[in-house]
C-alpha cells in the first residue's frame, strides 16, 4: 500500500485509431506522456480489432473522465467511433469538460456536421497548416502547450490515499467552482498557477492544497472562509482534523494483508491517546468508526494490575472485544480491517508489553498500538523495546511536535466550522 500512487483526475483522448499521423499523432503521444501522473489517461493507441468490446470500453472510460480532449483531424472526422464519443461527451448530462482541437479541419466543415456542431460552442484550439517533419513537431508542441495551459498538472505522483482524501474533502465543501477558485486565489495564489486555467477541478485542487498545508495558517484561513455541507460533517471533520499528519507517518499502523500474517504492535512515541487515535484515523483514510481505547494502570484499586486483569476489561464473556459491532456487545473482527486497541503506559513499559502479548493471545487480529512516552523510549532504547514487544513490533517515526500542536490548538474551531455551528 505504501508505494501505490494514483492520478488526481482522469482524461479521455478521443482520436481516430486507424491511421492517425502527422500533427495529430504527435499531439496524441505528447499528451499521453505529459499528462501522467496528474491524470489517468484513457487513450487507446491501437487499432480496433475484431472481437474488441470497444463500446464497452468507451462507456466505462468516458463517464469516469473529468476531461475529454477531442483530436479532430480528417480521419477522426470520418470515424463513427469518434462521432459517438463526442456525442456522449457533449451530452448535457455529462459532467466531463471537453477541449476540442481542430487539426486541418476548417470550422465551416464542422458546422456542417451535426455530430460535431456542439464542439463549436466551446473554446476551440485550432492547428496551423504546416509541412515538413520539424514544422509538424513544432506545431504539435504548440498545440500541447495550449491544451496543457488549461489544465492543472503536478510534478510528482500523488499517493493514492491523498487523492481519495482530497476528493472526499472536496465533496464536503459547500462551494461552486468559482467560489473555490476565489479561495485558491486569496490563500494559495503563489502555489497554484491558475492563470488561463479552466475554472474546473477547483474544489479538488482547493482540498489538495488545504491538506498539503497540514493545518498551517493558510489552510486555516481557507477553512474559515469556506462553506461546508453540515450533512457530510461526520465524513469531512476527521479528514480536516487528521491533515496535520502525512500518510507515511501513519502507514505503519495500516494493515492490508489478508489474512493477517501475525500479530501487529506499532509503537508510537506519545502518552496521549488522542494523538494515537489521530494516527489510526489517518492510517485508514478516516474511515474507521470504531477504535477501542484501553489505558493500563499498573496499580488499579491499590493492587498490581496484572496483564490478565487489564485485558479482561476489553473482552466480553465470549472472548470477543467489546467494540459493540456484533451481537451482545461482541466484536465482528475481520482479517483485513482489524480493530485497534491503544495501550498506554502509566507504570512500566515491561508490564504494558505483557498486556500487548495477552491481547494478541486472545485475539491475534487486533492491532495493538503501544503508546510509550518519548523519554521512556529513550531510557530503554529501541533494541530493548523491540525485545519486549517481540515479532509484533512495528516502529512509527517520532510525532512532529509543531504539527501536533496545530491540531490541539485548532481542533475545536475546526469542529465548529465543519459542522456548521460557526459562520
Amino acid at each position: 500500500m505504501d508505494d501505490q500512487t494514483s492520478p488526481m483526475w482522469n482524461v479521455f483522448i478521443s482520436h481516430s485509431t486507424n491511421g492517425t499521423d502527422g500533427v495529430a499523432r504527435h499531439v496524441l503521444e505528447k499528451l499521453v506522456e505529459v499528462l501522467r501522473p496528474t491524470y489517468g489517461v484513457n487513450a487507446d493507441l491501437k487499432s480496433i480489432q475484431p472481437g474488441d468490446d470497444w463500446e464497452g470500453w468507451i462507456r466505462k472510460s468516458l463517464p469516469e473522465s473529468h476531461v475529454v480532449i477531442v483530436l479532430l483531424d480528417s480521419r477522426a472526422q470520418a470515424s463513427d467511433w469518434v462521432k459517438q464519443e463526442v456525442s456522449w461527451a457533449t451530452d448535457p448530462r455529462s459532467t466531463s469538460k471537453v477541449i476540442p482541437v481542430l487539426i486541418d479541419v476548417p470550422k465551416k466543415v464542422i458546422e456542417a456536421m451535426w455530430e460535431f456542431r456542439a464542439l463549436l460552442k466551446l473554446q476551440v484550439i485550432e492547428a496551423q497548416k504546416v509541412s515538413g517533419a520539424a514544422a509538424v513537431e513544432a506545431e504539435a508542441d504548440r498545440l500541447c502547450d495550449r491544451v496543457l495551459s488549461r489544465l492543472y498538472t503536478f510534478s510528482t505522483a500523488l499517493h493514492e490515499e491523498d487523492v481519495v482524501l482530497a476528493r472526499r474533502l472536496a465533496r464536503g465543501f459547500k462551494l461552486n467552482e468559482a467560489e473555490a477558485d476565489d479561495l485558491l486565489a486569496r490563500h494559495f495564489g503563489d502555489v497554484c498557477d491558475r492563470n488561463g486555467k479552466y475554472p474546473f477541478f477547483t474544489k479538488e485542487l482547493l482540498a489538495k492544497v488545504v491538506l498539503d498545508d497540514h493545518l498551517g495558517e493558510r489552510a486555516m484561513a481557507a477553512i474559515r472562509d469556506a462553506a461546508f455541507d453540515s450533512d457530510l460533517a461526520r465524513h469531512t471533520r476527521p479528514i480536516v482534523l487528521s491533515s496535520w499528519l502525512t500518510w507515511p507517518e501513519a502507514q505503519p499502523i495500516r494493515v492490508d494483508d489478508s489474512p493477517l500474517p501475525g500479530p501487529r504492535a506499532p509503537v508510537l512515541l506519545t502518552d496521549d491517546p488522542l494523538i494515537a487515535e489521530q494516527y489510526v484515523a489517518r492510517a485508514y483514510g478516516c474511515t474507521l468508526s470504531e477504535i477501542t481505547v484501553k489505558h493500563l494502570d499498573p496499580e488499579a484499586d491499590g493492587e498490581p494490575d496484572t496483564p490478565v486483569r487489564a485485558v479482561d476489561s476489553l473482552f466480553g464473556p465470549s472472548g470477543y472485544l467489546k467494540c459493540g459491532l456484533g451481537p451482545d456487545n461482541t466484536c465482528e473482527q475481520h482479517d483485513r480491517y482489524p480493530k485497534h486497541v491503544l495501550v498506554g503506559v502509566v507504570g512500566s513499559v515491561e508490564l504494558s508489553t505483557r498486556v500487548v502479548t495477552e491481547i494478541h493471545r486472545r485475539c491475534p487480529l487486533t492491532v495493538v498500538v503501544l503508546m510509550i512516552p518519548p523519554e521512556e523510549f529513550s531510557r530503554l532504547g529501541k533494541e530493548r523495546v523491540k525485545d519486549l514487544v517481540g515479532a509484533a513490533y512495528r516502529p512509527i517515526q517520532e510525532v512532529d511536535a509543531t504539527r501536533s500542536e496545530r491540531f490541539y490548538s485548532k481542533k475545536d474551531e475546526i469542529g465548529e466550522i465543519v459542522c456548521g455551528r460557526r459562520r
